[in-house]
């Protein structure tokens, strides 16, 4: 699974877009450009057959 084009606008791992085959959207390109506008970070990790979503933001003083 090539983690680095989960964010893509409507990225899927297989090429048919079948409509029966999941995919990201553009939920995850829209989550990483609001991360970004507040100055934080998100990335994947995948375990196991689990996949996670991490963000990372500043707190403010």
């Amino acid at each position: 699974m090539d983690y680095s084009k989960f964010f893509d606008r409507f990225y899927r791992e297989d090429k048919s877009h079948n409509n029966k085959k999941s995919g990201f959207g553009i939920g995850l390109s829209m989550a990483r450009d609001l991360v970004h506008t507040f100055k934080g970070k998100i990335k994947v990790e995948y375990h196991g057959d689990m996949i996670s979503f991490i963000i990372s933001l500043k707190t403010l003083k």
